[in-house]
Order: structure tokens, then sequence, then C-alpha cells
């Protein structure tokens, strides 16, 4: 429920190739019971706000439940809109924990491979962004024991606390008031971890790549839309293809299907326009 109609699709693409022409309903629960394992109960909107304070700003807090209702008012709509019922949505839902979290599953590797942070030279890459806390943990700890940490809470602790805490914050944050803080400190010792310049998705872009400046520290920001059901809703034309290059010599070259030159960006060509070409 808390992704909402961005993941319907997902859950009809496993319906339709792995449960559709199978007797997909033996055995399951009724539709009623269905929809309480799917939707948050009124007692949930009463307590998150409780066991949310150690982790959310109040500004994470009231967003939250703010997003979570209308998330619940719309969902049956959603689904219904893409021929999906609640005990259909719920089948694929337990086929997906099935197909990724099972060992046996076709697609269990891509949590065991997962990383949370990859460090090259001077260039940290990860999904969205990081945080003052995180920042800390990279610099006394190093990106092995990050990677060690996310891996152990993502299979074996408490999800909630995870979700909003600073690893998770590395692959969800855009840096909202909801969410934890980059602050100047946070920046400089980032630096002094010898982190100079973050890459990353998930700021959503429409014009190709851009460099931006947060609290000092460099932000090359590499989102390109891929997924057709994406591209769609966003009013994005054909495929979603991009590439970033980052290369000693040449700097970083973003190339886009959604901007229509390559995009140059070389602090070492002085006196030279590095830009658009």
């Amino acid at each position: 429920m808390r992704m909402g109609k961005k993941v319907i699709p997902l859950f009809k693409e496993v319906f339709d190739q792995y449960l559709a022409d199978t007797q997909w309903d033996k055995g399951l629960p009724s539709e009623q019971a269905c929809r309480q394992a799917l939707f948050p109960g009124s007692d949930w909107f009463e307590n998150f706000p409780f066991y949310a304070a150690g982790f959310l700003t109040d500004e994470g807090i009231a967003r939250e439940i703010s997003k979570m209702t209308t998330k619940a008012q719309n969902f049956e709509a959603h689904c219904a809109k893409n021929g999906l019922s609640l005990s259909q949505v719920y089948a694929a839902a337990m086929k997906c924990r099935s197909l990724f979290l099972k060992k046996s599953g076709e697609f269990s590797w891509f949590f065991r491979r997962m990383r949370l942070v990859k460090k090259r030279g001077s260039f940290l890459f990860l999904h969205a962004g990081l945080d003052d806390h995180m920042a800390e943990l990279l610099a006394n700890h190093g990106v092995k024991y990050a990677n060690r940490a996310f891996k152990q809470n993502l299979m074996h602790q408490n999800l909630f606390s995870f979700y909003y805490g600073s690893l998770a914050n590395t692959f969800r944050t855009k840096y909202r008031k909801a969410d934890l803080p980059l602050t100047p400190r946070g920046a400089y010792t980032a630096r002094q971890a010898g982190i100079q310049v973050l890459v990353h998705g998930h700021i959503n872009q429409h014009f190709g790549q851009r460099v931006t400046l947060k609290n000092g520290l460099i932000h090359i920001e590499a989102d390109i839309t891929l997924d057709a059901h994406s591209r769609k809703n966003e009013g994005l034309d054909g495929c979603g293809v991009g590439v970033t290059l980052i290369d000693k010599k040449r700097g970083v070259i973003g190339l886009s299907c959604d901007y229509p030159q390559v995009k140059v960006f070389n602090p070492g060509l002085k006196g030279k326009r590095v830009g658009a070409h």
C-alpha cells in the first residue's frame, strides 16, 4: 500500500506471466481477508506517529500519514483500472515474495548481489544521496562496512527502523524536509572521507543529467527514466536510453534520449566553453 499505484504494473506483469493460467486462487484467503492484509487498519493511523517519532521528523510523519490516506483511498480503483481484483493483487504479492525472497526464487540473486554504495577514487556511486550520519559512518568505517550493514539490516533487522534510518535514506532521499538532512557538517565529513562527488539517480529529470552543489558537495544527478510505464505516465516519448561517462581526461559526459545534445562537464578545460554540445 505504501508504494501505491506505481507497484500495480509490477503486480499485473507478475500475475499475467506466472499466475493467470494456473489455479492461482486455490487456498487463497477471501476477498475481505485479502483487503485486511493489504490495507492499513484505522489503528495504523493512530499508532504511526508514536512508533515513527524516533525515526522521522514531524514533517515526515505528517507526510507519511497524508500519503497513506490518499493511496488507501485510491488503490482499489487503480487496481480495477488495470484489470486486477484485490485477490489477484494479494496472489501477485505472494508470488513476488517467492520470486525475490526465497533462496530458490528466480530473482533471489537480486538482493544477494545488491550493494548500497561503491567508491571509485573520490566518486561515490549510490542510488539517491547522503545524510550527516551516513557520511560519518563512511568516514569512520568505510564502504565495505556500509555494504555489510546494509545487507544485514535488509535481511535480518526490523524493516521499519531500517527503512527510515540512514542506511535506507541513501536510496530514499530527495533532500526534502521530510528526509534525513545533509548539512555543511555532513558534506565536510564526506570530503574528509575522500568523497568529493556523489553520482546518483532517483531525482527524476526530463532533460538529461545535471550537476548540482548541495552544501559544498558535488552531486551528479544521472537519472534516466527507463521503463515504459513510467515514461508513458511522465509524457516521455520512446524508449529510455542514457549513459553517464566519467573519464579523467574527458570529464563527465551525459548522454540521454531526453536531451538533444551531449552534456559535458570538465573543470580542467580552463578558458574553454564547457556545457551542452
